[in-house]
């Protein structure tokens, strides 16, 4: 048998010897030894420990809280720039409104919500532009020869067939 006792074993003796010198005397009250002394410090600095947790979780849901503001405040910031009318549309809707008659608010009104005033907005469905017009719709009107991303031409279009009675091609109108 080897020299050394295994691990298990001397733990175990270790641990009776601390439960016999810790034994309180026959009909004396239990003396404060070592061992309980480091059982109150234990339990002391797991109550620490457990507050300094707490602590760095109340920290973590604040810092958490201030990102989530963050990022929504940016993307705040991102939707308004986005949403900002480019000066060529808003001459555009101004020229169409007083060229064909037309409202400049309406017009404002279906940029807005057919492309939130993107010139270069794509639908899924193939309408583009900032009126969202269909590549057919687009062939149609006397602009064609002009981008229907263009602001101006897409304005002057938007007034061209609404004075045409077409106003009901847009949902938003």
């Amino acid at each position: 048998m080897s020299e050394r006792l295994p691990r298990y074993l001397a733990a175990g003796l270790c641990a009776l010897t601390l439960l016999v010198l810790a034994r309180p005397s026959l009909g004396a009250d239990p003396p404060a030894t070592f061992l309980n002394r480091d059982i109150y410090d234990w339990a002391g600095e797991a109550d620490r420990r457990g507050a300094e947790l707490e602590r760095a979780r109340a920290a973590l849901r604040l810092e958490r809280r201030r990102v989530r503001r963050l990022q929504l405040q940016v993307r705040k910031q991102r939707r308004d720039l986005h949403h900002r009318v480019d000066p060529s549309l808003r001459y555009g809707i101004l020229l169409a409104s007083v060229v064909y008659r037309q409202s400049a608010a309406a017009l404002r009104r279906v940029a807005w919500c057919e492309s939130r005033f993107y010139l270069w907005a794509r639908s899924p469905g193939g309408n583009v532009g900032p009126f969202q017009f269909a590549p057919a719709t687009w062939a149609g009107t006397p602009f064609a020869r002009f981008s229907p991303f263009d602001p101006v031409a897409s304005s002057l279009a938007t007034g061209w067939m609404w004075q045409r009675g077409r106003k009901n091609d847009w949902s938003c109108a």
